[in-house]
């Protein structure tokens, strides 16, 4: 059974951002990724910066726990990261690259080096 991260886990910890820009062939493989991961107290939040592809429809379907925040215009990977940082809640947050394939122990270990400082 696949692992469900997202809007609906209660005890998070961590929040992970993510831009995308028309990456509907990228988006998969790394949400399939994250749904890998052993650390299990996280949520997604998908940034889309006005994209015209298909890549907001696939995560509506295939992956409705991630949260999409939709941006007016297209303000590129710094600062829709800055726009969206202000509103999650979580006290650590990972900056992740939709074209990225975290390997499976990645959170689990990220937030092992955190907590040690």
């Amino acid at each position: 059974m696949k692992r469900r991260f997202g809007k609906n886990n209660t005890g998070v910890n961590l929040s992970i951002c993510m831009v995308s820009y028309n990456s509907e062939n990228v988006i998969p493989e790394c949400l399939e990724a994250l749904r890998e991961q052993m650390y299990l107290s996280f949520t997604v939040t998908g940034v889309d910066n006005s994209s015209h592809g298909g890549s907001v429809a696939f995560i509506n379907t295939n992956h409705p726990d991630v949260e999409i925040i939709s941006l007016p215009a297209k303000f590129g990977f710094s600062a829709a990261n800055n726009r969206v940082l202000k509103n999650i809640k979580p006290p650590d947050v990972a900056l992740l690259n939709n074209d990225s394939v975290p390997h499976r122990l990645w959170l689990e270990k990220l937030v092992k080096t955190l907590d040690a400082y």
